[in-house]
């Protein structure tokens, strides 16, 4: 295992279940998660990554199954009551306010901790304008984790790429989330940025959060993963290590292919030689 040990489960689902109609975007899924890990799941285009994400934050509620959190069934609850119980998540298609700076697209992120409502603070209640003073410093706090500090009175649309990841990234940090769900944050990115990524995930994970990782970059996900489930057409094929998922039949048959199997383990050899 890659990092911390583990204390126990955070997340779990329980024949997991959404359709469309006809369609099974999801079915059958059963996942444990545990405190620590990161946690990545991979499979190809249409497997069913990102309906599984959108269930599990409240966007959509699974047509079967449970999903537990900390030990509670959370299925079926509106998003915001997710961003509450300490799940946050970052979205495959960057999604920030773009005439709103850094530093304010984070503190917006902050209104499920806060307490003032909005007519306290256009009347300037002394305990709006504290909550308003705290956030503001939370927002710079996490725009210094995420390296972006220096560019927090820069408008979000005017950052580029990798930044605007990070934006996502420190945005979803400040709403304390115990569990982050990354959407394929390394997309787009050159490998520079994927390595500073990679870096920060570990960081994330330093701070006591689970990250739960959809990704398509198999370097980022062999590299950091503590462990790495697999979906093909909704279903769970395969789970394990990258060890185990890199050798896996099923897997390399269904998602990375011959070649690709072969150059992974090649790599992991490398690696363990290297060790």
């Amino acid at each position: 295992m890659n990092g911390a040990a583990t204390n126990g489960t955070i997340l779990e689902t329980r024949g997991l279940s959404r359709r469309f109609g006809g369609l099974k975007a999801i079915n059958d899924v059963t996942l444990t998660v545990c405190t620590g890990q990161i946690f990545s799941i991979i499979g190809p285009n249409g497997a069913g990554k990102t309906t599984l994400f959108n269930c599990l934050t409240g966007f959509y509620a699974p047509t079967d199954g449970e999903i537990y959190f900390e030990g509670d069934n959370v299925a079926g609850l509106r998003p915001d009551r997710i961003t509450e119980r300490g799940i946050a998540r970052t979205f495959q298609n960057v999604r920030l306010f773009g005439e709103m700076t850094a530093l304010e697209n984070v503190m917006v992120a902050q209104h499920c901790r806060t307490r003032a409502g909005v007519l306290s603070s256009l009347l300037g209640v002394p305990s709006a304008a504290r909550e308003e003073r705290a956030a503001a410093q939370t927002a710079m706090d996490e725009l210094h984790f995420v390296g972006l500090d220096e560019k927090a009175d820069f408008w979000a649309r005017n950052l580029a790429y990798g930044e605007q990841r990070r934006l996502e990234i420190a945005r979803a940090l400040a709403t304390k989330p115990k569990l982050l769900l990354l959407d394929e944050p390394a997309a787009g990115m050159n490998p520079a940025e994927t390595r500073e990524l990679m870096e920060l995930i570990h960081k994330i994970r330093g701070r006591g959060i689970t990250v739960l990782l959809i990704e398509h970059d198999m370097r980022v996900v062999m590299g950091i993963s503590d462990r790495i489930a697999v979906l093909d057409h909704g279903e769970k094929i395969a789970e394990g290590t990258p060890t185990e998922v890199r050798n896996d039949p099923r897997v390399i048959e269904a998602y990375l292919g011959k070649d690709e199997g072969e150059r992974m383990k090649r790599e992991g050899g490398r690696r363990r030689d290297e060790g």
